[in-house]
């Protein structure tokens, strides 16, 4: 039960639980390569900082890098501006390879830096000062990030982001000129509709694959009634889950099987045999017609 709690909570502490330490898979014991085919071979060899930039002022997405350009994956644009196929990839997942802090995130980190800077211009930082201390929390925040050789990725430093929240709302906390604070209330303004965004794009994201899931799993109850299906379960998670829901399932190869598809919301996988086909859904009908998605209900034959 630990173990699950950790998994679904936060990956760091099922790491630390699992592999024994909180690095995993980037580095330490039992490292596995899973970088390569996420930045690109002359993408990754460049610096740190390189890379962070890069990826920071890029448009969101999760497409496969090429291996023979430095840029990786990268598409380069003017922060601030939002292109639709950015909110489809923020609606798509929450751990975005190129700019994954959000598609404000270039502009928020501008400013606010900026912002910064000002203020600790005008309010040097001295050891003897009360704000040494919060200014001293934004260092190790960055410094944490920035010993991780692969920063670029948002999931793999997600500290950046809250060094960038934590200092500009404890910058504009301080005494300051009115066009100071007009800049750091721009700033804040920046930061919350970029939060705002994902968090809106990712809820509705979770909203209806919720509702795919349970049509799904509906017909999944019904058909494993019958004979227990058989699956390939890659996640604790997900076994807990279709227990939990009355499904009767099999973990097994599933090389013969000609009506294979996925699990919703999830990367396991599922036979349906033929005969009950007729039964099956693979999803939630207002979902299918909304999207325009073959739904794949009643006769309807799923992925060959």
């Amino acid at each position: 039960m630990l173990r699950l709690v950790l998994e679904t909570a936060n990956p760091y502490l099922y790491n630390t639980v699992d592999h024994h330490h909180p690095f995993y898979p980037l580095a330490g014991p039992g490292k596995v390569d899973i970088l390569t085919d996420n930045g690109g071979n002359a993408f990754l060899m460049q610096n740190r900082f390189y890379k962070a930039a890069v990826s920071l002022f890029s448009e969101g997405n999760n497409v496969r890098p090429r291996h023979d350009v430095t840029t990786g994956a990268a598409v380069p644009k003017i922060p601030g501006v939002i292109k639709k196929d950015e909110l489809r990839a923020f609606y798509a997942a929450t751990d975005l390879r190129m700019g994954g802090f959000g598609p404000w995130a270039s502009l928020a980190f501008l400013i606010g830096l900026a912002y910064v800077l000002l203020v600790v211009w005008r309010t040097p930082i001295s050891v003897r000062s009360k704000r040494f201390l919060p200014e001293l929390v934004t260092i190790a925040f960055l410094a944490s990030a920035a010993i991780m050789p692969e920063f670029w990725w948002a999931r793999y430093a997600p500290q950046l982001w809250t060094a960038l929240v934590f200092s500009v709302v404890f910058a504009y906390s301080l005494e300051q000129p009115p066009a100071f604070r007009r800049m750091g209330l721009t700033a804040l303004g920046v930061m919350a509709v970029n939060i705002a965004l994902v968090f809106m794009l990712a809820a509705s994201n979770r909203v209806m694959q919720e509702a795919d899931f349970q049509a799904q799993v509906t017909s999944l109850r019904q058909i494993s009634a019958q004979a227990p299906l058989i699956m390939h379960v890659d996640l604790d998670s997900v076994r807990y889950r279709l227990a939990a829901e009355g499904v009767a399932f099999q973990e097994g190869v599933m090389t013969d099987c000609k009506n294979v598809d996925e699990l919703r919301g999830s990367s396991a996988t599922l036979c349906i045999p033929d005969a009950f086909l007729p039964r099956y859904d693979r999803g939630s009908e207002w979902i299918a017609k909304f999207l325009g998605r073959d739904s794949g209900f009643g006769n309807a034959v799923v992925r060959q």
